[in-house]
């Protein structure tokens, strides 16, 4: 049910909404706040809701102002009842899959927390499912120092990640069409299990418009896939335009599809100038080596500042600070994310058969998860590091995306 709220609302204002409980809302914990269509309300400390389940929330509504001047919509009471015929959904029902599927990844997650110690066991879990149960508060004050925080979250990266991983197996037993419809299968299933938020739904939409075109023999764009993904999840929810985390999602993914190339071009060029100045007299090996080194630091640098450069303006509106050193944190701990996907899924299907086997896997994973533990660390101590900028509007964002576009129209004239 869609809410509209009027300009003028008074404390008496009653109001009446449907709530779903989906992965995402059952991930928070009891007296945590939830927002639905603008409208604030915290879950009832005796709530135990189950996903799937559908909730009729009732009360009184009433505007109230915050520090920084902005509007918000609190309902005052709540009364949350359970409609009853929500309970127990059968096997014909998608949210008995989606219930099943996440207690599942619930159960992979406890896996991980038996085998390693924190904050590396949160760090793996946030990584591969996009669990932030328990993180522990310093860790996680020094990914936000560092701009890395969107790395515990499963984002449309690690989707990218684990549709890679999947259409590349199955392509090697069966047919491409067939090896399309199980990927589009595994990352609907991923998608689940990391709890459905926006930026995951978006990256599952354009990486099943992605295989479907490559199945088809049409050439994929993925800025028309962007579009779609966009478009779809807006038209179902339009409350999504003014969600953060929504925001800046497609922001970022539009930032790596049409500034990234031009960043990598600029990179490349520089990195080959000073690689070969440098290694004019070593070995054809150590430069061939150092030459690959170069192109996972390209990539890594090229795609983080795309994406930083797009996020810029959303990120100093919404949380009125910026990460200076974000860019060089996340080049240097990217390039740990896809193998520490491959140990962390290694470690939990280990799990699952006998928890010691799990624990020698984790004796594996434990090295790189200590070296991002103190990157972060190290980084995250830089003085200046996050600085904070309040006061800026819309038309701040609408005049550094326009300053943006123009900077990439014209580096892509010169190619």
């Amino acid at each position: 049910m869609r809410i509209k709220i009027s300009e003028k609302i008074s404390k008496n204002d009653p109001v009446s909404f449907n709530l779903r409980i989906t992965p995402e809302i059952y991930q928070k914990k009891t007296n945590s706040i939830i927002e639905i269509n603008h409208i604030l309300f915290r879950l009832a400390n005796d709530l135990d809701p189950k996903i799937g389940e559908l909730y009729q929330v009732s009360g009184r509504l009433e505007m109230r102002v915050t520090e920084e001047k902005n509007r918000q919509f609190w309902l005052i009471n709540p009364q949350i009842k359970l409609i009853p015929s929500s309970q127990s959904p059968g096997p014909f029902s998608r949210w008995f899959w989606v219930k099943k599927i996440y207690l599942f990844s619930k159960h992979l997650t406890g896996i991980i927390k038996a085998t390693l110690p924190e904050p590396h066991a949160s760090l793996l879990a946030g990584i591969i499912l996009g669990t932030k149960e328990k993180f522990p508060q310093d860790f996680y004050d020094q990914l936000i120092t560092t701009g890395t925080l969107h790395i515990i979250a499963a984002s449309g990266f690690n989707v990218t990640v684990v549709a890679k991983a999947v259409i590349s197996l199955f392509t090697q037993f069966v047919r491409r069409r067939l090896a399309t419809v199980l990927s589009i299968l595994a990352i609907l299933i991923y998608t689940v299990m990391a709890g459905m938020s926006e930026p995951v739904v978006r990256a599952a939409i354009m990486g099943s418009v992605s295989f479907l075109a490559q199945a088809f023999g049409r050439q994929y764009l993925a800025g028309w896939a962007l579009f779609l993904s966009a478009s779809v999840m807006a038209l179902v929810n339009p409350s999504l335009l003014t969600n953060v985390s929504f925001q800046l999602s497609v922001a970022a993914t539009a930032g790596i599809i049409w500034f990234e190339p031009q960043l990598s071009r600029l990179l490349d060029r520089w990195l080959k100038i000073k690689t070969r100045s440098s290694m004019q007299s070593a070995p054809s090996r150590v430069v061939a080596w150092a030459m690959g080194i170069k192109t996972q630091i390209s990539t890594d640098l090229s795609t983080t500042l795309a994406a930083t450069f797009a996020i810029i303006p959303i990120t100093l509106i919404q949380f009125e600070s910026i990460s200076l050193i974000s860019p060089l944190v996340n080049a240097m701990v990217l390039w740990l994310i896809p193998p520490l996907m491959f140990l962390g899924a290694v470690l939990a299907a280990a799990g699952l058969i006998w928890l010691p086997l799990a624990k020698l896997v984790a004796l594996l994973t434990w090295p790189l998860l200590e070296l991002f533990v103190q990157v972060i660390n190290l980084w995250s101590q830089t003085p200046f590091a996050l600085i904070k900028i309040s006061g800026l509007s819309w038309l701040f964002a609408a005049g550094y995306y326009f300053l943006l576009l123009d900077v990439i129209w014209l580096t892509s004239r010169k190619k």
